[in-house]
């Protein structure tokens, strides 16, 4: 045990306290909604940069394909899953989702097995499992693109940590490659291991001869992206104040009623709804909107890395259980990752300050306030003291899951609508794309379509602009039908279509009074009603629809 504490040793009684209990539960509740975001809330399309992605594992051979740099990234084995999914699911992203989700085990079962060795309280693992599967990461736990890096990279930063503890530099090397290798922000795993290092009071040797590996491991990395990985510049004052509320962008997303009138406004209960706005106004109207405004996120932020600092002075000093050093290790990479983007995208966020609060950035931003929570519980007086502060913490977050799950489902339709519209040859001009780019639909659609993958793999893609024989559908009553003509990003005339149906397919196809299938529409789940898009026009009560058999 003291092999991987590195010095003190945490002993608990077996017996757990009623506020861990509490606790524990909770964090059961927590994982049951990123369960919930991975598997129902998940887009079962490409969307957003799978739509480039897709340009060049089709044109490229294998296995060019996985190492192409994108961005700056080179996700050597992210790529390789999503090559899969693409092969063996049509792109309907559940390889990845269930090689996320075995990623997703292997992380609770070590992470539990670490607190049960090492930690004062089982408060701690309770604490890990909120950070991670609260519904601010949705945009990581509901993207099979973005779950299998997310877990991949907090394996290895973990796994890196106990390699610093036990002082098995190769190990630690070889940690910081893999996370370099599977998505951009493994690079600063390598600062987060010099930090935990210097904990550890490693001799200078072997320090240095880390900061040569981090150092050899960015050269590498430009050297396989062939010079496409992206140079930091240099404006401190301005890096400093975007890191901050980079950091602080968490407080942003779960205080928006306080901070967002609208927000407030569209709060369901009454009391609630005057509270919010009688504190959201007038910070509104000092600060602006939450989302591009500097305050409070760089307050927030600045007393994260103040504490941050603090807490790695007074371990470096007094010791500490191998869980506060973890801790510690992960507050250490949260300032990294984030260092590395400022670095990386300042002319980016002078163009986008909104972007600094985006929320593929939460689960690495949250790492620092999951790193100074675990320190908090660990430093507690007593057990059931540090169970209390996580209780407070998931109380706390616990409202946000709210908004944070309906924008998860936000997005899901978003890509819904998009593929359908792909499917169909029809997309409105108008219809926010949100993060997928027209540019690289457009350009990837025709090796979709030749491959017969993605949405041209639907049995009801298939049969577009046919007359589907009576024996393959079951027709469904439809009602309150709207049919809009659109402008189509595609070029054909088109239009969109909202109606209500009592049908438990996935998609409907739509016909119209010939028979000739036209369009199809998916049911969304905010609207409560059946959305899709069609070929073309059709009056509204000659439409039908109907399930593919």
């Amino acid at each position: 045990m003291s092999e991987v504490s590195g010095g003190a040793t945490a002993t608990r009684p077996e017996r757990r306290s009623w506020p861990e209990w509490l606790a524990l539960g909770l964090a059961a509740v927590y994982l049951a909604a990123g369960c919930w975001a991975m598997w129902d809330a998940s887009p079962k399309v490409l969307y957003a940069d799978p739509w480039r992605f897709a340009i060049g594992w089709l044109e490229r051979p294998f296995p060019d394909n996985v190492v192409v740099p994108d961005n700056g990234h080179v996700e050597i084995w992210p790529s390789l899953v999503r090559l899969l999914d693409l092969h063996l699911a049509d792109g309907a992203q559940w390889v990845q989702l269930g090689v996320g989700a075995a990623l997703a085990l292997g992380l609770l079962v070590f992470t539990g097995e670490l607190v049960r060795r090492h930690a004062r309280s089982s408060a701690s693992f309770a604490a890990i499992v909120i950070a991670v599967f609260w519904l601010g990461n949705a945009r990581k736990l509901a993207h099979g693109n973005e779950i299998v890096p997310l877990f991949s990279i907090l394996l290895l930063v973990i796994l890196g940590m106990c390699a610093v503890v036990r002082g098995r530099v190769l190990a630690v090397v070889l940690c910081g490659l893999l996370a370099t290798f599977t998505f951009g922000s493994g690079l600063a795993s390598f600062g987060a291991f010099l930090i935990a290092a210097w904990l550890m009071q490693w001799p200078w040797s072997r320090w240095l001869g880390l900061l040569g590996s981090w150092i050899g491991t960015a050269l590498l990395l430009q050297w396989v992206a062939g010079g496409q990985a992206d140079v930091p510049l240099l404006a401190p004052l301005e890096q400093l104040g975007d890191l901050l509320r980079w950091l602080g962008a968490p407080f942003v997303w779960v205080l928006s009623p306080l901070l967002d009138p609208d927000h407030a406004a569209r709060l369901p209960i009454g009391w609630a709804r005057a509270l919010c706005g009688a504190i959201a106004e007038p910070l509104h109207a000092v600060f602006g909107p939450a989302q591009l405004a500097r305050w409070p996120a760089m307050a927030f932020g600045a007393l994260g890395v103040l504490a941050l600092l603090w807490r790695s002075y007074v371990h470096r000093r007094r010791s500490g259980t191998g869980v506060e050093r973890l801790a510690l290790g992960l507050g250490w990479y949260a300032l990294g990752v984030g260092g590395l983007v400022v670095a990386l995208r300042v002319t980016y966020f002078r163009d986008r300050p909104d972007q600094l609060y985006a929320s593929r950035y939460l689960p690495w931003s949250m790492l620092l306030w999951l790193g100074l929570l675990l320190v908090a519980v660990e430093r507690a007086r007593t057990r059931a003291r540090g169970a209390w502060i996580v209780v407070a913490a998931g109380l706390l977050l616990l409202p946000s899951q709210v908004w944070l799950g309906r924008y998860a489902l936000k997005l899901q339709s978003t890509a819904e609508h998009t593929a359908l519209g792909v499917a169909v040859g029809v997309l409105d001009p108008q219809f926010d794309l949100v993060e997928s780019m027209w540019v690289d639909i457009d350009a990837v659609v025709p090796l979709l379509r030749a491959a017969e993958t993605s949405v041209f793999a639907w049995s009801e893609t298939r049969v577009l602009g046919t007359r589907p024989g009576g024996e393959r559908l079951q027709p469904l009553p439809i009602a309150a039908v709207v049919v809009e003509a659109v402008a189509n990003r595609f070029g054909a005339p088109g239009s969109s279509v909202q109606f209500d149906a009592d049908a438990a397919a996935d998609r409907l196809l739509l016909l119209d009074a010939a028979g000739t299938a036209i369009g199809l529409a998916r049911r969304d789940r905010l609207l409560g009603r059946w959305w899709g898009w069609l070929r073309g026009s059709v009056a509204p009560a000659e439409l039908r629809a109907a399930a593919l058999r």
